[in-house]
């Protein structure tokens, strides 16, 4: 696990040679948002089987779940691949707490995930990008379920993030229970 704090800028010695590494690898890399849960742990592996080095994100936005970044680290063992830890708490506070708070106050309903994925989750994901020379992002949070048309099931997409803002599909999975039955019982393998 590497700890690049909370956006300086300044590399760790052991980033600095996670970076030198991943200027030698494929083109084919990516920075995965790794919250721990299960659509950023497929999203991870999903991107592995097409071929691609995975570097995860553990982003700490408080302290209201420290067992989160524990399952972070799990499943960054099990996948194999290197997790960076990145505080963003302060960014977090002064962007989404305050705007939620002046929203709320002003009798308005506020919608703290938009600010918070725009201007933290994905900001933060191409700040370490960056910081590393990784063109690609990519996370699970933005998976979402789309019901078939045949009224049968669903179907699970999750979406890649490159810095400049473009979405693009990185997988579609059958059936919602499929999924946790191949990833929980397997534990992401």
């Amino acid at each position: 696990c590497l700890d690049l704090g909370s956006g300086s800028g300044i590399l760790s010695i052991a980033a600095l040679g996670l970076k030198k590494r991943l200027e030698h690898a494929h083109a084919k890399t990516a920075v995965v948002g790794l919250s721990g849960g299960l659509d950023s742990a497929h999203t991870a592996k999903q991107l592995q089987n097409d071929g691609f080095e995975v570097v995860g994100v553990y982003l700490s936005m408080h302290d209201a779940h420290p067992e989160a970044y524990e399952n972070a680290k799990s499943v960054a063992g099990e996948l194999g691949i290197t997790l960076v830890y990145r505080d963003v708490s302060e960014r977090f506070e002064d962007i989404v707490v305050k705007d939620f708070l002046s929203e709320y106050l002003s009798g308005r309903t506020p919608n703290p995930c938009v600010v918070c994925n725009r201007y933290v989750k994905i900001w933060a994901l191409c700040e370490v990008a960056k910081e590393l020379g990784i063109p690609k992002v990519a996370t699970g949070h933005y998976a979402s379920i789309e019901l078939l048309d045949n009224g049968r099931g669903s179907r699970i997409l999750a979406y890649a993030v490159v810095c400049g803002g473009t979405l693009g599909c990185l997988g579609i999975l059958p059936r919602k229970h499929q999924f946790r039955d191949n990833h929980i019982d397997q534990k992401v393998r």
